[in-house]
């Protein structure tokens, strides 16, 4: 494996290995002005990629969605939103792919901040 970095930032955007058939792993890698990873593009010696979009709260900095879009689909095929609470925790996420089943989870904490409810949801044909 080798890591190619950015000359200016220092961060990592590109992997490649000696493996048959890998070659470049990570071809592209875009970062928030924070050093967050927002879009990734992986690629294998077979030329199919995937990217991945990863989007942040503007104060927490918190994950509040991710994408992933294969180049053999017709859309994404996850379109993860996440929910916090004040506290920080998770209190829903809700996978909702242009491709694939929708599919919702939500969640509850005690005072001591532990898990104490989860239910989940399949979404029919056209919504939820």
């Amino acid at each position: 494996m080798e890591t190619r970095y950015d000359s200016t930032t220092g961060l990592p955007t590109e992997l490649s290995s000696n493996l048959t058939g890998v070659g470049q792993y990570v071809i592209g890698q875009d970062y928030t002005r924070y050093g967050e990873p927002t879009l990734t593009t992986r690629q294998t010696d077979s030329d199919l990629y995937v990217q991945d979009d990863t989007y942040y709260d503007s104060v927490t900095r918190r994950v509040t969605r991710t994408k992933v879009k294969p180049e053999t689909a017709t859309g994404t095929v996850n379109d993860t939103s996440y929910s916090y609470d004040a506290a920080g925790n998770i209190t829903s996420i809700a996978d909702t792919p242009q491709v694939g089943v929708a599919d919702t989870q939500c969640f509850r904490y005690d005072e001591l901040r532990r898990m104490r409810v989860w239910a989940k949801w399949r979404a029919k044909r056209g919504g939820l």
